[in-house]
């Protein structure tokens, strides 16, 4: 087993085949890469581990946590191995790593390899839809635009509370959703119903073959009404007509959240956990 160091417009340029088969799992380090393809830092850096072809690919990205994902979920070669021969590998070297995301099995042999203290942050299944089952509904769904930065932000930072168990400030979330809402690949929608805002989400990583949802949310009050699968399923429905997929991540603490998914046709194709260090 070997670990190879790329630039990131050489992994790019060697692996986005591989990459592109199982592009769900890998998007965050695809959009990573696209990004990074102009950047130099020790914080940046794309390995891969090889041995008769590529087998886990690595993508350190700041301040986000380490990304380590198998080139097949199906098939996650030598899993224990290569995470030993991971750890020992940037334990030797000087590399800022603030987290970990991968695998369960990966990231916990990982972090014991390595003895640093963790926090848990999410356990997460990538669920992928091909094909869209439509709920319609008496609400509205409508792009998203600065005028509606108020509203958005305040569901953001509920968003961010409930979902990924993390606290923003306002307008620091404030001026990420307007980057958002003038990027020509990002889409933030509203869903109303009765003439106010019910719920929002985002796709704001467009992917060579498919979109990514994302902060997918509907106000407490308004929740058991079916507006989430209502909303979901139409922006799924839209994407579909042009990509061939369209991918999200479910918090495994939330089996509602699940079946709203699966209803409307999504799948499971990989569980991720994300660690973050605790010095």
């Amino acid at each position: 087993m070997e670990i190879r160091e790329y630039a990131p417009e050489e992994f790019l340029e060697r692996y986005l085949d591989v990459l592109e088969q199982n592009e769900a799992l890998h998007q965050l380090i695809l959009t990573n890469v696209f990004d990074d393809r102009e950047r130099i830092g020790e914080g940046y850096f794309y390995l891969c581990l090889e041995e008769h072809g590529p087998r886990w690919f690595v993508c350190n990205h700041l301040p986000f946590s380490l990304l380590v994902f198998p080139t097949d979920p199906a098939h996650r070669y030598k899993e224990e191995e290569c995470a030993s021969l991971l750890a020992g590998k940037l334990l030797s070297g000087n590399r800022t790593i603030t987290g970990i995301q991968s695998t369960p099995a990966f990231a916990e042999r990982f972090l014991k390899e390595r003895g640093l203290s963790a926090r848990k942050d999410l356990v997460m299944d990538v669920m992928v839809c091909k094909k869209a089952v439509l709920f319609p509904g008496e609400g509205i769904l409508r792009k998203a635009d600065e005028k509606d930065i108020d509203v958005l932000t305040e569901m953001a930072i509920s968003f961010y509370e409930e979902a990924l168990h993390e606290t923003k400030e306002k307008e620091e979330l404030k001026e990420n959703l307007l980057r958002k809402l003038s990027l020509p690949e990002a889409d933030v929608f509203l869903y109303e119903t009765e003439g106010r805002p019910a719920g929002m989400c985002a796709s704001t990583r467009k992917l060579p073959h498919g979109r990514s949802v994302s902060y997918v949310y509907i106000e407490k009050p308004l929740r058991g009404k079916g507006y989430a699968k209502q909303m979901v399923s139409k922006v799924t429905a839209d994407y579909l007509e042009d990509n061939r997929y369209v991918t999200l991540y479910v918090d495994t603490a939330n089996p509602v959240s699940n079946r709203v998914y699966t209803d409307i046709g999504y799948e499971y194709t990989a569980r991720v956990v994300n660690y973050r260090f605790v010095r």
